[in-house]
């Protein structure tokens, strides 16, 4: 896209190049009047004919400098800056398709770039073994090593069953299960913990949280 000044930026240049007139003593009076410098240069220009003729080689060279000095061509700063964070969303998507099972059927949404992280999060809904949607997942993705990590699992497994006959041996198997039982609730508590922390520090961008 290309981008200029507005022409009133170069007006006062111009009109003292073609109305030969100092710019200080156009500062102020009627001159200033909205449309009245327009007005003052046409009529001028009528009465002595031809303006073009009146202007020489230097003076085209210096408006055809200002003209160009007042445009920038290509991309806005704005522009640029929407096409790289658009290029980390799907960079962060494509890091999250290849961790899952089914990664076509993945559809995402809330999907966000911190800048001041490096961080990628969002969530995402997939297919199972079974052709199933399981539901929307938090993920969080490091664009610094292209490594992500999705919502833990938090289905707890069935405690074991307390013995029918209280001997030595069924007591010592059923305190040795429930253990192994009590172990695997804590892992999973603690893997959830560690995901909600990790989405707290890395998915908040310092300009935009409130």
């Amino acid at each position: 896209m290309t981008q200029c000044l507005a022409p009133d930026a170069f007006q006062p240049i111009l009109d003292s190049i073609f109305l030969g007139r100092s710019l200080k003593k156009r500062q102020s009076g009627l001159y200033n009047w909205p449309g009245v410098r327009v007005h003052v240069a046409l009529i001028r220009f009528t009465k002595y004919g031809d303006p073009m003729k009146r202007v020489s080689s230097i003076h085209l060279t210096l408006i055809i400098s200002l003209v160009l000095a007042g445009c920038s061509f290509g991309p806005s700063e704005s522009e640029k800056l929407e096409k790289d964070r658009l290029e980390k969303v799907e960079k962060i998507k494509s890091v999250i398709k290849d961790m899952l099972l089914d990664g076509e059927s993945a559809q995402f949404s809330d999907v966000k770039y911190y800048k001041s992280t490096n961080y990628g999060c969002g969530l995402v809904n997939a297919k199972n073994r079974m052709g199933g949607y399981v539901g929307k997942k938090k993920f969080v993705v490091a664009l610094e090593d292209s490594s992500g990590l999705i919502e833990p699992n938090r289905e707890m497994p069935d405690p074991p069953s307390a013995p029918t006959y209280t001997t030595p041996e069924s007591v010592m198997r059923y305190g040795s299960a429930s253990a192994k039982w009590q172990a695997e609730i804590d892992a999973i508590d603690r893997k959830h913990k560690a995901f909600v922390s990790l989405v707290a520090v890395k998915c908040t961008d310092p300009s935009t949280s409130k």
